[in-house]
Order: structure tokens, then C-alpha cells, then sequence
């Protein structure tokens, strides 16, 4: 027994060993294997305008590279007093790479800002909440990026960020009154460059400063964009030379008369280029460039939606054949009561009449006939220039008897409900899917009304193929009954626009495009308000179509209303 009492303080001190080392190696394994962490930022530096498409990033940590899963944003909306609603969104994750950025819609600076990290099976692993109470603003805002002189601090409540944050989807360009593009250490991507474009032409303003620091964003898509055709700079100059590009006009001169800043027209917004740098301005000079810079003024569907939902016919039974009916059914026992003497004739006589009727209404109410729960327009203009994208508007009224939570839209890149001040009378709540689908709850006599847009070209290209004929290739599935092509400022129709590629003359053509249909007259006016077709050459048609959609628990009727404009091209 004494030999054993070394040997089993030996095999102790051993396992004590093995048990302070497996210890130590889980530690290691642990710091060498962080937990999953999340970092979100919001907006442009961290402010952004409520009820606004805001830019949303977010850098995943401590994840595999082949991670997958889903980032889930939720947003309680509203107080006591207001009322509340909850709207959730779901970004799908197919790698931890880089930064995942998309635009979601920010709806009130009440409560925080939900971000959680969803692995595939939906749990949640990691998770982080954002401030939405310090830096939310009540209008939008001037935004400059880049570098910038201290005497850009004329340009007023501005918020000023690095090019890298830029957005690269044009929606998240909301919150934005005007955009100031000056020094740039690390240029522009493609996507940001086209970002830009698109909410510029879909009524965006943008202000480019040039001069020495033009070959920082010379691109074919930006040369195209600013008013200077063949841009450069002559030996010697600091400030850029080109010829005007038809419509564009000099707005600001130098002291000595030289162009300082030039505007023209993109599409329906407006692009301003200071022919120097962003260093090269006085305070005085800044504050005459902020005379002439406009805000942006994006198109906006929904007062057109909304009052074609109100005008939307409602599915009912035939009136005329309702009465038929009734009258058949009236005379019908008039004649037997006045004719047929005998009871047990007279009896007889009544009951084939009775099931004769009986029949024929059952056959008039078929599937058709019935009413629909839910009415439905959707108003859609997609635009092609240089670039494409779509602006879109939807409205709902529920007539159903009991409240429903049903997916009633699909979404573009973005979709932004539209919300009343008061939220007590009814259900606000939306949840848009990570298969683009969006659920919104509704009760029964509401209107619901949503915009958005995305990047979805118009499929259909214009080609100036001499003075009197144009080439129209049409990549659609259906005709456009409606459709006129405007060469600087004059007008010709040339009728339904057929899928494929035909050519149509213009020789006697002449004539302003009236389309018949209410809907699409109003989306019609809507676009040439908004949009400059005096110069070049512009395509634009469009058509209405009508559908019935049943779901099962519901039955809806949708309305489509589409206006697609392209810009011509030269063969």
C-alpha cells in the first residue's frame, strides 16, 4: 500500500494534466473561432429621411465563407398615441464575403431597427439593433462626395460622405435632394456609376465637378451623362472644354466669362457639370451654384393608382339578365293563374316554371360571375435609355368579409407602403420575403397603396433608320395598342406595336398620342410632364389589360396599366 501512494499521486497529477490542457486547447479553439457578429450601417453616414428608401450594409463575421442564410430587418412603426404597425424584410445570404448591401424602406426614427442573422434552418445568430433616433432628418438632404473645399460649406445642411459609400442601387437615393459628385480618391464602380444614372434620369439632380479631376470618373456611361460632348482639357487650362450638347445651356459664368457650371436635361432630372474642381471655387461662387441646383423631384405613380382604383368598376351580376329572370318568372304566373283552370294542371304547371327558372339562374352564376375580394391596379412606366429601370405604383381595396394577411404584390428591387399619419383604423403590417414575395394585412373596406421601382428595362429598342421611318424590335410577350414616336418635339403615331422587329413609317403619321383608355391617358400625362421629349427621338406606348387571379380564399381583379418610353438610337 505504500508503493501505491506515489502512483496514484502520479496518476492524478497525469489526468489533472490532460484535463488543464483539453481546457487550455478549448480556449484556443474558442478565440481562434470568433461567434458569428454582424456590423450594420444605415443611410449615408448614418442619416436618412423616414417614409424613404434608405441604403442598408451589412459585414458578416465569424461565419464560413460558404455561409447561407438570411438577414431578417424588422421595424416596429408608430406609438400609442398613432398607432402601430410592423414591417419585416428578409435579404437573402449566399456568402459572407464583402458587404451585402440592398435598400429597404425606413418608415419612423421611433423605435430601433431590428437586424438579425438567420442561418438556413432560420435561427438566429447573430443579431445587432440601430438607432434610428439621432440622425434621421425631416426633408431630404444635399449630399457630397468626395472631398470638397471649406468654402462648399455654403452649400448649406449637407451631409458629406466618401465615394465609397455611394449606394449602387438607385432607389436608396430617396432620402436625397441633390447629389454633389467632387474629389474622388477611389472613383466610382460600375454599379455605382449606373446607380447614379438611373436616379438622375428617374428625376434625380446631380452635380459633377470636373476641371483636373475629370479623368477620376471618365467612363463611357458619365461622358454620356454630363452636357459637353468630346470632353478634355486644352494644354495649360484648369477647367474642362467640350462642345454643348443639344439643350444643355450655360447657367453660371466666371468672372471673365468663361462657362462655369452647365445644366442640361437627363431623362426627367437634371445634371449640372462645374467645369473645375471642387478646390477651385470661391464661397461665393459656391453659393451661386446652390441658386441653380434644383431638387429632386422623382415621378411618383401613386396619386394615379389610387384614383384609378377609386374609378375601378366592380365585378357585380348582370343587372339585365337578373331582371329577365324575375320578369319571365312574374309573367310566367300571371298566364298560368289567369289560363290553367284545373288545380292539379295548374300545380304542375308552376313547379316546371319554378325549376325552369331555377336552372337558368344557376347557369347565369358560374365562376365568372362571381365577386372578387380584392381590386387591384397596378401602374407601371419602364423607361430605356442609356439605361433601363421601372417605376412602379400599386393600389389594393379589400371588399372581402374578414380580415386577411395575403400576398398580394410581387417585388421589383424595392417596394415603399404608403402610410397615414394615423394607424389605429386598421392594419399596416407588411413582410417582405426573401423569394421577393410581399404579405401585407388588410381589413375589409381599406385602400392600401405602394411604389417602388428597380432596374427592369423596357425590352424594346427604337432605330432611326431614315427621315421618315423608324425600326421598333420589341422583345415583349403582348402588343402595345397604343404608341407614338416623338422626334424633336413633333409627334407620330404609328399604332400597336407588335412583338418583334418591324419598321413603321412616319410619312403622314403626324398627330399627338390621345390614348382612349382612362388609366393609361393618365399615366401618359404623368410621363410627358416629367420627362423632356423635345429633343431626339422617343418611343413611347403602352396598353391596359384586365385579369381575374384566384387564390382560393380570395379572388382578385387586377388592372395593369403600362407606359414603357425609349430613347432612339442611330443606325
Amino acid at each position: 500500500m505504500a508503493r501505491d501512494g506515489p502512483v496514484a499521486i502520479w496518476q492524478v497529477g497525469v489526468v489533472g494534466f490532460v484535463v488543464l490542457l483539453s481546457v487550455f486547447l478549448a480556449a484556443i479553439s474558442g478565440e481562434g473561432s470568433p461567434a458569428p457578429r454582424i456590423d450594420v450601417s444605415l443611410g449615408f453616414s448614418g442619416y436618412f429621411v423616414p417614409e424613404r428608401m434608405v441604403p442598408l450594409r451589412v459585414r458578416i463575421s465569424g461565419v464560413d465563407e460558404a455561409f447561407a442564410g438570411s438577414l431578417q430587418i424588422t421595424e416596429q412603426v408608430g406609438n400609442a398615441w398613432r398607432g402601430q404597425a410592423r414591417a419585416s424584410f428578409c435579404i437573402p445570404i449566399d456568402s459572407a464575403l464583402g458587404i451585402h448591401e440592398d435598400s429597404i424602406p425606413i418608415y419612423d426614427f421611433s423605435h430601433p431597427l431590428v437586424v438579425s442573422l438567420l442561418d438556413e434552418q432560420r435561427n438566429i445568430i447573430a443579431q445587432q439593433e440601430v438607432n434610428l433616433r439621432d440622425k434621421w432628418k425631416s426633408k431630404p438632404f444635399t449630399l457630397l462626395a468626395g472631398s470638397f473645399d471649406s468654402a462648399s460649406q455654403a452649400v448649406g445642411d449637407a451631409v458629406q460622405i466618401s465615394e465609397i459609400e455611394l449606394p449602387s442601387k438607385w432607389v436608396s437615393y430617396g432620402g436625397v435632394s441633390s447629389l454633389w459628385l467632387g474629389r474622388m480618391s477611389y472613383g466610382l464602380s460600375a454599379a455605382q456609376e449606373e446607380a447614379i444614372y438611373r436616379w438622375t434620369s428617374a428625376g434625380g439632380t446631380t452635380v459633377i465637378f470636373t476641371g483636373s479631376d475629370f479623368f477620376r470618373i471618365d467612363s463611357p456611361l458619365m461622358r454620356g451623362m454630363i452636357p459637353l460632348a468630346s470632353p478634355h482639357m486644352a494644354a495649360g487650362e484648369r477647367r474642362l472644354s467640350g462642345d454643348l450638347r443639344s439643350g444643355a445651356k450655360v447657367v453660371v459664368g466666371d468672372p471673365v466669362g468663361a462657362p462655369l457650371v452647365i445644366w442640361r436635361r437627363l431623362g426627367a432630372g437634371d445634371v449640372l457639370l462645374v467645369t473645375v474642381d471642387a478646390f477651385s471655387l470661391s464661397q461665393a461662387q459656391y453659393t451661386d451654384l446652390r441658386g441653380v441646383v434644383t431638387d429632386a423631384e422623382l415621378l411618383n405613380l401613386n396619386d394615379v393608382a389610387r384614383s384609378l382604383l377609386l374609378q375601378m368598376p366592380l365585378t357585380r351580376p348582370g343587372f339585365p339578365t337578373a331582371i329577365a329572370i324575375v320578369a319571365v318568372l312574374l309573367l310566367s304566373l300571371v298566364m298560368i293563374a289567369s289560363r290553367v283552370r284545373r288545380g292539379p294542371a295548374r300545380g304542375i304547371m308552376l313547379l316546371i316554371v319554378v325549376l325552369a327558372c331555377s336552372v337558368w339562374s344557376g347557369l347565369y352564376a358560374n365562376q365568372t360571375k362571381q365577386l372578387c375580394d380584392i381590386y387591384t391596379v397596378n401602374t407601371d412606366v419602364s423607361a430605356q435609355m442609356a439605361l433601363g429601370y421601372t417605376i412602379l405604383s400599386r393600389g389594393y381595396i379589400y371588399l372581402g368579409g374578414r380580415d386577411l394577411a395575403a400576398p398580394l404584390v410581387r417585388v421589383n428591387d424595392a417596394i415603399l407602403q404608403e402610410l397615414p399619419h394615423d394607424l389605429n383604423d386598421t392594419s399596416y403590417d407588411i413582410d417582405i420575403s426573401c423569394d421577393d414575395g410581399a404579405t401585407i394585412s388588410m381589413q375589409p373596406e381599406h385602400m392600401r397603396v405602394l411604389r417602388g421601382g428597380g432596374r427592369d428595362a423596357a425590352r424594346i429598342s427604337l432605330f432611326r433608320s431614315g427621315d421618315e421611318r423608324v425600326e421598333i424590335d420589341s422583345r415583349l410577350d403582348v402588343a402595345l395598342p397604343y404608341a407614338a414616336v416623338i422626334n424633336d418635339g413633333e409627334s407620330f403615331v404609328v399604332g400597336p406595336i407588335a412583338p418583334g422587329a418591324h419598321e413603321y413609317s412616319l410619312s403622314g403619321a403626324t398627330g399627338a398620342l390621345a390614348p382612349t383608355p382612362r388609366g393609361l391617358a393618365m399615366l401618359y400625362n404623368a410621363v410627358s410632364k416629367a420627362y423632356d421629349l423635345s429633343l431626339g427621338t422617343w418611343l413611347i406606348a403602352g396598353g391596359v389589360s384586365d385579369s381575374i387571379v384566384d387564390n382560393g380564399n380570395y379572388r382578385q381583379k387586377v388592372r395593369d396599366v403600362k407606359l414603357v418610353l425609349v430613347e432612339g438610337e442611330s443606325r
